[in-house]
């Protein structure tokens, strides 16, 4: 870590560091809406969803022990899905309720991983895997939705959905889509300092 004035706390692990969404314009839509804090009392907890966009998504826990079940992508389908409010799917199975997931014959049918994430612990959810979160006690974590090369192709696919309505969404697209838009990848980065990673350093250019 760096000296003085808070420099160097907390480093990008090198697997995200390749972040495109970095590459953006400042104050593009998704570029400066994460990291997000997470902050949850012990029983908190989220239903089974998908993130937005097609993006992948990591979160660091400092603190606490959450349980996760994340499903494949192509198990959606068994999570019974529905699209009435927009294309991101709100899946009615219910993973928290063990009554109702043992009822559900679907839900039993759908392949998943299920572990704890315990302090110090990095988690990366793919693009598409739907997932639920419980809370074993109280926690404290850090996480992005990020795009790399792994995914860019279904970032753009789902950018093209959302930007019949959303005029941000129509932006960041036309940014992905640009013939000069670097979507090159390093390999070899390591761990960028937060500082570095939001300005674009350590990145490849």
């Amino acid at each position: 870590g760096g000296e003085g004035g808070g420099e160097g706390l907390f480093r990008v692990p090198r697997y995200f560091a390749n972040d495109l969404l970095q590459r953006l314009s400042p104050g593009s839509l998704y570029r400066d809406a994460w990291p997000s804090l997470f902050i949850g009392p012990r029983g908190s907890r989220c239903s089974v969803h998908v993130d937005t966009f097609g993006s992948h998504f990591w979160m660091l826990l400092f603190e606490g022990e959450k349980r996760w079940t994340i499903f494949p992508p192509e198990a959606a389908p068994l999570l019974r899905p529905s699209y009435a409010h927009g294309h991101d799917p709100l899946f009615s199975a219910d993973v928290h309720d063990d009554a109702a997931a043992e009822a559900d014959e679907l839900l039993r049918r759908a392949p998943r991983w299920e572990g704890v994430l315990r302090a110090g612990e990095c988690l990366f959810v793919p693009a598409g895997a739907p997932h639920a979160v419980l809370n074993l006690t109280h926690t404290a974590a850090i996480s992005c939705n990020y795009v790399d090369s792994t995914n860019l192709e279904q970032v753009r696919g789902e950018l093209r959905i959302a930007a019949c309505t959303c005029p941000a969404a129509r932006e960041v697209l036309s940014q992905l889509d640009a013939p000069g838009f670097d979507a090159a990848v390093d390999a070899g980065v390591g761990e960028v300092e937060w500082e570095e990673f939001k300005g674009g350093a350590g990145l490849a250019r």
